[in-house]
């Protein structure tokens, strides 16, 4: 193979032991699909084709066997994403878009949810970093040992080499100018400027600190910004994995997924799709004139008033806002049924998708 960045219109002809070898415009090497124009972009889809079969038939045993989410999602990380993600200390600054929409594709599946589903909801739920945040830390680890490792290597002579461009020259591939920015933008210039004072294992765990940190602010940014993330912002949720997910039955705990991630048909959610104004997004169950959101149905509508007084002990020293509140946030397994309980009595359950 022949790279280049245009069309090789005569290819050239190449002998290995008196045999003429075939010139191809892509290949794959070590796992990687290599293409004449140096684009890893086909390499990308392979990988990505590859761990979506895989994603599938761990799906299918998962269902068969009737797998719990945190034993699925451990099984993902060791089967399916090491798929994804192979390779990606090199093609990691391209664009990931592919790979992340699988990421998060398995997430949705095995929640039950919708495909439109909430980044920040998605990730909230299960505790995951973003995809992008995951790469970053290989990508350094691995930019860390070719700084240290022997030089008499050629990958670390190569590094060394276009290091010394990008200093002198202002040259520099898109790959280690990846590399400078990132830790730039996690505060580690001194890491770039400075490597052999570190050893690979402390530039790894220092990152790693620091790459985490960030990615949860992010991500609480993501939720603060986000009309729909109502719930999150109420209990002032964490970036951390809710164990109703595996102590209730599934029955239940889906039922109470869907509700925390706006996978419902009420009316702040359906007004969306026509664009109404969330003011004008109103509860046709009652006459208050009130905004048709999670918390007015469980705590306030009129309609599930008999329901509400059945299932929710309601303090009357504490507004009904905190009671939602303390609701969402109990570890009480019999009070989070309850709150299921009074979701699903008579008209409120075909609200729920």
């Amino acid at each position: 193979m022949v790279f280049s960045r245009g069309v090789i219109r005569k290819k050239p002809k190449i002998m290995y032991n008196n045999n003429l070898l075939d010139v191809c415009n892509e290949f794959v090497y070590l796992g990687i699909k290599l293409n004449c124009n140096g684009s890893l972009k086909k390499g990308l889809e392979y990988l990505s084709h590859q761990a979506n079969n895989a994603m599938f038939s761990l799906l299918s045993k998962v269902r068969k066997l009737s797998l719990t989410i945190d034993t699925a999602m451990h099984l993902f990380e060791c089967t399916v994403l090491p798929i994804l993600l192979y390779g990606c200390e090199i093609w990691g600054h391209e664009d990931i878009k592919a790979a992340n929409t699988l990421y998060l594709r398995f997430y949705k599946i095995l929640l039950g949810l919708k495909k439109s589903s909430n980044t920040c909801l998605i990730l909230g739920e299960l505790g995951k970093l973003p995809l992008r945040s995951i790469i970053n830390k290989r990508m350094i680890y691995f930019w860390a040992k070719l700084v240290l490792d022997d030089q008499h290597k050629l990958s670390g002579n190569i590094l060394k080499w276009i290091t010394t461009l990008k200093t002198n020259s202002g040259w520099c591939p898109s790959w280690l100018n990846f590399i400078h920015n990132t830790l730039d933008m996690a505060g580690l210039s001194q890491m770039w400027c400075t490597p052999n004072i570190f050893s690979a294992n402390y530039i790894k765990k220092y990152f790693n600190l620091r790459s985490t940190d960030i990615a949860k602010q992010s991500w609480k940014s993501d939720v603060n910004n986000s009309s729909k993330c109502t719930i999150y912002k109420l209990i002032d949720k964490e970036l951390v994995f809710e164990n109703y997910l595996i102590n209730l039955p599934w029955a239940v705990a889906s039922t109470l997924c869907k509700f925390r991630t706006s996978n419902h048909s009420l009316p702040i959610e359906t007004g969306r799709y026509t664009n109404t104004l969330r003011d004008n997004r109103l509860c046709l169950l009652c006459n208050k004139n009130l905004v048709g959101d999670e918390y007015h149905y469980v705590m306030v509508c009129d309609h599930f008033s008999d329901i509400r007084t059945k299932y929710i002990s309601i303090n009357e020293n504490l507004s009904k806002l905190n009671v939602f509140k303390m609701l969402l946030l109990s570890k009480d397994r019999g009070e989070f049924i309850r709150l299921l309980k009074s979701l699903f009595e008579n008209y409120f359950q075909t609200l729920l998708i």
